[in-house]
């Protein structure tokens, strides 16, 4: 018998998106920053301080990442290869596949 805890699964995804758009935002910051400042005041000593502090910026979506990377029935880190099934216990996390379907 095939557990199926897709709603639950689709949830979390759902609730991950603001946290999606908070990561897109913080690489493009990341990368256009420490650029901008180069190009706008080449002689600051800003750029060594100004990565960590915008690195330690990506932490509090870290939590939300790692929530929707574990499964719900097993509850491990199912990595970065997460698709219909969970490849560690097998249960269903998705009602079908939308790529192939």
């Amino acid at each position: 018998m095939e557990q199926d805890h897709s709603e639950i699964y689709e949830a979390r995804l759902r609730a991950f998106r603001p946290w999606a758009w908070y990561l897109l935002a913080w690489l493009v910051a990341l990368l256009a920053v420490p650029l901008a400042v180069m190009a706008l005041d080449p002689g600051t000593g800003l750029i060594p301080w100004l990565v960590p502090a915008l690195a330690l910026l990506a932490l509090p979506a870290l939590p939300a990442l790692r929530r929707v990377a574990t499964c719900p029935a097993c509850g491990r880190f199912m990595g970065r290869d997460i698709g219909i099934f969970c490849p560690l216990c097998g249960t269903r996390l998705r009602q079908k596949d939308k790529a192939g379907e």
